[in-house]
Formats: structure tokens, sequence, C-alpha cells
């Protein structure tokens, strides 16, 4: 089993984004989670603040309970949060996985760069990318 927590804010610079665009950020976000296989097992709003400003947030936390648990994995939804996180305007989106917190910016490319990275080390050494080893992976490249 494997866990991750994700955490997006509502504001776009210090204004709160409009209501209909946060439910559907809320909902963008809730749907990539699913996508790359965790279930949604709580979805909750609450207060925060970002650079000493206050926001709404929005936490989901998804779990794999499949027995496939490939890095691999955590290192698509990075990438894919890059994207989600400029598609709604946002500075970063928080992630903890395999016991790492992260700020998640709207610069895929080096999402991607650090997925390819891994699984071509991984496909090299002939091992898949376990969740312990696809960091120190991306870093070797």
């Amino acid at each position: 089993m494997r866990a991750i927590v994700v955490t997006i804010g509502r504001n776009i610079g210090s204004k709160p984004m409009p209501s209909d665009r946060w439910r559907l950020f809320k909902n963008h976000l809730q749907q990539l989670v699913r996508a790359h296989g965790y279930t949604v097992t709580a979805a909750n709003d609450g207060q925060g603040e970002w650079d000493d400003v206050p926001e709404a947030n929005h936490v989901v936390v998804g779990v794999d309970f499949s027995d496939d648990q490939a890095s691999s994995s955590v290192l698509r939804l990075r990438a894919a949060l890059s994207l989600l996180a400029e598609r709604h305007s946002q500075d970063a989106i928080a992630l903890i996985a395999d016991g790492h917190s992260d700020l998640i910016t709207g610069e895929y490319s080096t999402y991607l760069d650090e997925l390819n990275a891994a699984e071509a080390i991984g496909e090299r050494e002939g091992n898949p990318i376990d969740a312990r080893s696809a960091a120190h992976l991306a870093s070797r490249a």
C-alpha cells in the first residue's frame, strides 16, 4: 500500500480564484489522483496560508492498494501536478509521497526530465524503479 497527500490553494497571487474555477480545480485534482491509480480516501477543504497570505485549501489523500507500486507512478503524478499547477495559475502544489514532501511548480519539463531519467536508468540496469530508489536514480542521471 502507498499513500499520497496533495494540497492545493485557492488563491491566484493574493486573491481567491472565482468559486466556479475553484470547484473545477478541486475536481481536476481528484480526477488526476484517481487517473494515477490512487483511490481518493479523503478530500477536505480547509484554511491555510501561502507567503503569509491566508487562503482556502483543499487536501486530497490517495491510497494505492495494489501490489505493483512502481515509483514511476509517483514521478508521473509529479509531472501531471506540474501541468495542473500551470493550468490553474498556481505557484506550487504540495505533495507528500514515499515519506518526502515537495512543492510541485508549473515547470513541467523539470518533472518530465526526472521521470525519463529514472525510467532510463531502471531499464539500463534491468530493474523496475521501486519507491525507495526513484529519487536516487533520478539524481544519478
